[in-house]
Order: structure tokens, then sequence, then C-alpha cells
């Protein structure tokens, strides 16, 4: 999850720098949160929690106190990232506690139990069976007891354990995605019931920091998340300017001039207007007011207009009334 929450970050913010660089808009001050030191924590060699758990399984007297204590003791090594567990917020299971470390992940603090550890990482098989499907004349079987490689898995030289296996292909699986073009779909439960018309709110807020979306809004608020191209701004605000003007910088000056836009809140590109969040807000704000203002201008002259063409025509149809009052023609009266 944090290779890929990493992947994840650096891919978004990525994005967002080639579409300034392409702009030459200059957002140098924009800063993602780097879950590097995460993932050096859980990796790296020999300090890394998967290269002491496999140092761990090396040694003939290996074990899962030893373990704890040489996660705790390269601690140091990742401040922040790696350490013991709140004994006061575990309370109710201090024994537990006791075999736990705590790792500060992207999306909060996870405390893993230490127990069974060691066993669960030699990845053992029974030798009969370990011979059996290595030696079975169905390929696609004989390849999964095989090493990847070729080799068989049962020596020892050719070993390997489950975090070993989960790293390498962990990174193949990098390799891959660093190839591509990715489209990420990020799927959000409404609730734990599996009901509909049913929104749990904390449930849907937590999935959502959990999947680091609320990094990639933050992402897009310090950056200018609002894109205007130059016909679309001058068209759509030349009414809060005065003076007619045809270019969107001149338009933006005279904005500016005016205190609707503020200076950093918003840039100009090659072929687009950068804003924030904020100031395109103020911006719609001002130009709601002043198309109010055209607005009641224009209802006044159309309404004046209006009552103007049937007043003339009641005046019309009063005198055709009157002339045939007058001269006592049936047919004019009707």
């Amino acid at each position: 999850n944090e290779k890929l929450q990493g992947h994840f970050n650096e891919h978004i913010f990525k994005l967002e720098q080639e579409a300034y660089k392409k702009e030459g808009v200059d957002v140098s001050q924009i800063q993602y949160a780097d879950n590097g030191p995460v993932l050096a924590a859980l990796e790296k060699k020999g300090t890394g929690i998967l290269s002491i758990l496999d140092e761990e399984n090396r040694l003939p007297r290996g074990s899962d106190e030893g373990f704890l204590k040489k996660v705790h003791d390269n601690a140091k090594a990742h401040p922040d990232i790696v350490k013991k567990p709140d004994m006061k917020s575990q309370r109710n299971n201090k024994s537990g506690a006791r075999d736990c470390f705590t790792v500060v992940h992207y999306a909060g603090e996870v405390s893993y139990d230490t127990h069974g550890f060691l066993e669960k990482n030699k990845d053992t098989l029974l030798q009969d069976l370990q011979s059996l499907g290595s030696n079975s004349k169905f390929k696609f079987l004989a390849k999964l007891f095989s090493g990847g490689d070729g080799s068989k898995r049962g020596g020892a030289a050719n070993k390997k354990t489950i975090g070993a296996q989960f790293k390498e292909q962990l990174g193949t699986l990098m390799k891959t995605l660093n190839t591509t073009e990715p489209h990420y779909i990020r799927c959000v439960k409404p609730n734990s019931a599996k009901k509909n018309n049913m929104f749990m709110a904390k449930m849907c807020l937590e999935q959502l920091r959990y999947a680091g979306l609320l990094e990639v809004c933050r992402i897009r608020q310090t950056g200018y998340p609002v894109r205007k191209t130059f016909s679309e701004f001058v068209h759509r605000y030349s009414p809060l300017g005065s003076g007619g003007h045809k270019k969107p910088e001149s338009l933006a000056n005279a904005l500016q001039d005016k205190g609707i836009l503020k200076k950093g809140e918003w840039q100009i590109g090659n072929t687009k207007v950068f804003l924030r969040t904020s100031q395109f807000e103020e911006l719609e704000a001002a130009r709601d007011a002043s198309v109010s203002v055209s607005v009641i201008v224009i209802q006044r002259i159309a309404r004046g207009f209006v009552q103007r063409k049937r007043y003339r025509s009641v005046k019309s149809f009063l005198k055709s009334l009157e002339k045939a009052i007058k001269s006592r023609n049936p047919d004019e009266l009707e």
C-alpha cells in the first residue's frame, strides 16, 4: 500500500508539474507528502523491517523477541516512522503491546504484533510436497514450486522468505507501472451495512484519507486548480473591466488594479489563466454582482418596453371603441 500510494502521489504531482511547465507557470512552492521515509523503514537494506526479519530468520537461534528488539534498536535510523506502541492507549492489552512495534503509515499509525513473524516468514513446505510439486509433469504446477528462474525451491540456498519474495514481486510490479500511463479509479464504500441510500460520513472520510485523496486535494489547492483558456477568461470576466479589454493580460492587470484579483493568487500561462480556488470564488462573486446590475437594467428596459407596447395597444383599442359608439354601428362594436 505504501509503495502504490507513493507511486500515486508522485504520478499526480508529476501530472500537475507537467501541466504547469507546459504553460510556463512557476509553482516551485508546491510540495507534496513524500512517503519515501516510510518505504525506507520497511524495505531499506540493513535497517529496514523486512531486512531485519530476513536476517533474524537466518540466525540459528533467531526469535520473534530478537526481531522485535532489533526493530526497536534500529528505530533511530527512521525517526518518527518506527516506534514503540503507546502503552497508555493500549492499557487493556499491556502484554500484547510489549510484543508490538508501530509504523506511522501515510494512512495513520498501525501496530504490528511480532508473535509468529519468523515462522510465517519462512514459508516452509513439507519436503515430500515440495518434491512432488517441483517434479510434476504439469508445467504450470512445476513452475509454481520452482524459484521463478527454473531452480527448485527445495534447497536451502534457493529458499526465499516471504519478505524477500514480496519485495521482489513488488519491485517487478513497480517497474511495470512505471512504464505505463496509469489512470486511477478510487472506489468509496458508502456504508458498512451494504445497503442502498445509506451514507456514513465518518466511514467515507476515513476511506478518502487512507486512500490519499485528501493529499491530492491539498496538492491541487496549493497550486492553481482553476484554469481558463484566454478566450473563456476574456469572455466571462470582461464585464468587470473597463475599456473593452481584448487580451487576458490587460484584463487581469485591470482587475488587479481594481482589487478583484490579488497578487500571487493567479498566473497567466501560455494558453490559460491559472487561478487559486479562493481567488476564483471571489472573481465569480464579483462577476455575479456586476451581472446582477446589468440584469436589473435590462429587466427595467424590457419591462418598460412591454408596458409601453401594452399601453399603445389599449389606447388604440379605446379610440376604436369610442369611434364605434359615436357612429352607432353594430358591426364596428363587434
